[in-house]
């Protein structure tokens, strides 16, 4: 089972990829149905446009965050619904406790492999940050690569992103509550649900991922112990 996921996962043709199996397929419907409140930031929002688009139409104040503008001739927005801000996501010009969601799909694994400036733990200074500029009881909302072994994964020679497992999650995101997980695996026919026990046996070496993992953690309310603890470290 798990040697034919992999094989399916690293298809040379990386158009085919990004249409049959990107794991974006499986992240929308879900980061739907746990955003909360209006004010919500939109990390790495270049990538998946067409997403950020259905959060303004929802109605919701979406500040997007990127390095550079959406250059799609599409993107036709209401600049009434979206501000754009350019920056990295490790250090955000942006107010403390100003959102109530924060959305990343497919970001957090590649912070400090994108040709952005490594300095440390990206991920955790990432993670950090976000926590900095979400409000108490916010949620953020992130999908990783998930399997058995964590491990950097390289791409036409390059290190690409990073593989998560339980214990590196739970360690990057310390400050907050996980609230809940949903893992998917990618089969012939598609992304599928599968449990915690398949997730935590699947391993991949190549590009690209063929399981992933749906967080959303919750920053603790003002009071709450250890809002921000100062031990995380990777796993």
């Amino acid at each position: 089972m798990y040697t034919r996921i992999v094989q399916h996962s690293i298809a040379p043709n990386y158009q085919l990829i990004l249409h049959r199996q990107h794991e974006w397929w499986s992240d929308y419907p879900w980061f739907i149905q746990h955003v909360q409140g209006h004010r919500l930031l939109d990390l790495g929002f270049t990538a998946h446009t067409f997403f950020t688009r259905i959060l303004c139409e929802y109605g919701f104040a979406v500040t997007g965050v990127d390095f550079d503008q959406p250059s799609h001739v599409d993107w036709n927005i209401s600049t009434a619904k979206f501000t754009y801000v350019k920056a990295d996501v490790r250090a955000l010009p942006l107010e403390d406790d100003s959102f109530a969601t924060i959305v990343a799909p497919s970001l957090l694994e590649h912070v400090g492999f994108y040709g952005d400036e490594q300095s440390g733990d990206g991920a955790i200074e990432a993670v950090t940050e976000w926590h900095r500029v979400l409000e108490p009881g916010g949620v953020l909302l992130l999908q990783v690569p998930y399997g058995a072994h964590s491990r950097v994964i390289s791409f036409q020679g390059h290190p690409y992103y990073r593989i998560y497992t339980e214990e590196l999650l739970e360690s990057q995101l310390s400050g907050l509550d996980i609230e809940d997980i949903r893992f998917d695996s990618f089969e012939p026919h598609g992304w599928i649900p599968v449990s915690k026990a398949v997730a935590n046996h699947i391993d991949h070496t190549r590009p690209f991922p063929p399981c992933v993992a749906k967080v959303a953690a919750r920053k603790r309310a003002i009071g709450s112990r250890d809002q921000w603890g100062s031990g995380c470290v990777a796993g």
